[in-house]
């Protein structure tokens, strides 16, 4: 059993007025915000998550709906890393590899969102996150 909370990190989404509706939520134990507020208010909670928080599993959870199609993706560790690690450093080192086979992109500055709107550069990330082992689950809804 989880609970969950809203959390910002929609900020790239804001201008996409064809969005009706977006919401972020992270899911953590139960207590978890009740546990770490403290922290938080004191001013140690960067260093708690160092000290106690830098083992054990973890899962990331990907859900998104969007134009009439489901998104999902469950990331467990793997490899010596965590869920969250691999999920960030293989995206990041996955938008790299996309920088250097490319040149250079044609959009200047590029969010993820504006990426996927160009059916080859979406085709290419997809491909190496699978290759990497994330395998995102897309189906109509």
């Amino acid at each position: 059993m989880l609970e969950a909370f809203l959390t910002d990190g929609l900020r790239t989404l804001l201008g996409m007025d064809e969005a009706q509706n977006l919401v972020e939520k992270t899911m953590r134990w139960p207590g978890h915000v009740e546990a770490v507020t403290p922290l938080v208010n004191n001013g140690t909670f960067i260093q708690e998550m160092k000290n106690k928080c830098m083992t054990g599993d973890d899962m990331v959870v990907l859900y998104c709906e969007i134009d009439g199609k489901i998104f999902q993706m469950v990331a467990y560790p793997k490899d010596g890393m965590t869920a969250m690690q691999r999920t960030t450093a293989l995206t990041c080192s996955t938008f790299a590899k996309l920088v250097a086979e490319c040149g250079s992109l044609p959009y200047g500055v590029l969010t993820p969102e504006d990426l996927g709107k160009d059916e080859g550069l979406y085709e290419f990330v997809m491909e190496n996150l699978c290759y990497h082992g994330l395998e995102i689950e897309e189906r109509d809804g």
